[in-house]
């Protein structure tokens, strides 16, 4: 079984390294969020200032809305034409038909007044960062994150990134799919600010591990005890967290279609054995 997992303890001391570069799936999305931080973008911005209203037809959304999931935006991951397209290996959808089936429907509440996981907002996100810096999204994350944080294994894919998933290319997820190995994943979770991770969090619905769960700029958030990302799609899973109780930090990328796999693999992982 492919399994990439790296920890490391508050002084920044490796206690278990088995990295291997493997698909993150939605660990791109605080990767995306930091790069639209440090952009300098106003979140209270309206999303069209970037974006055209063949694209998005909701001028009340704002960049903090799909930063948080607030946006009321629909997702693609539960509808049957996505899967029965991706069963019957269909050419990978084009921008203007995930548009028709998310962005140009309407909205599931008012921005602003609720939660609904949306990657199309993520895809928003990354439009918006390619108009404001004239690169592509592979050239922004790998000139504004990946080289300076020394992410050598970091890189967005196209077409077949894995052996075993011919009939997935990498197009099927919309805001981008990132390689890279749990090193390079803890690399960059240690290097955000510990002290902003709450910005823009909103509180979702609770569910087992999570008892006041709460979601901000690209992070999953339990105050005062964890922030970080989980990743799922076909063939892996992927989990990188930072703990607040402990100082550790750590990431998990295995081969699973189980929801939230590697998170339960990962979490035993950041607390100490011992004091």
């Amino acid at each position: 079984m492919k399994r990439s997992i790296h920890i490391v303890d508050k002084a920044g001391t490796v206690r278990k390294s088995e990295s291997l570069a493997l698909p993150i799936y939605s660990v791109i999305k605080p990767m995306i969020a930091r790069v639209v931080i440090e952009l300098g973008i106003d979140l209270d911005a309206p999303v069209n200032t970037w974006i055209g209203s063949q694209w998005l037809s909701h001028p009340t959304i704002q960049v903090k809305h799909l930063l948080n999931h607030s946006s009321g935006l629909r997702d693609y991951g539960h509808l049957p034409q996505y899967k029965n397209a991706i069963a019957a290996s269909r050419r990978v959808w084009s921008d203007e038909e995930f548009a028709r089936h998310t962005l140009l429907k309407p909205l599931l509440f008012e921005p602003g007044t609720g939660f609904s996981y949306s990657n199309p907002g993520y895809w928003l996100l990354t439009r918006i960062i390619e108009n404001q810096t004239g690169l592509t999204l592979a050239q922004a994350l790998a000139s504004r994150l990946f080289a300076p944080l020394g992410m050598h294994s970091a890189r967005l894919v196209t077409g077949q990134f894995d052996d075993t998933l011919h009939w997935y290319p990498a197009e099927w997820v919309w805001h981008g799919l990132v390689i890279a190995d749990t090193m390079d994943l803890v690399r960059f979770m240690r290097s955000l600010p510990e002290n902003d991770h709450m910005m823009n969090a909103r509180a979702v619905p609770p569910q087992p591990p999570w008892i006041d769960p709460h979601y901000g700029n690209g992070l999953m958030i339990e105050p005062g005890v964890r922030f970080g990302h989980n990743g799922t799609g076909p063939g892996f899973s992927a989990s990188c967290f930072r703990s607040l109780e402990s100082g550790f930090c750590g990431a998990v990328i295995m081969e699973s279609e189980t929801q939230d796999a590697a998170m339960h693999a990962l979490l035993p992982e950041l607390v100490p054995l011992s004091a």
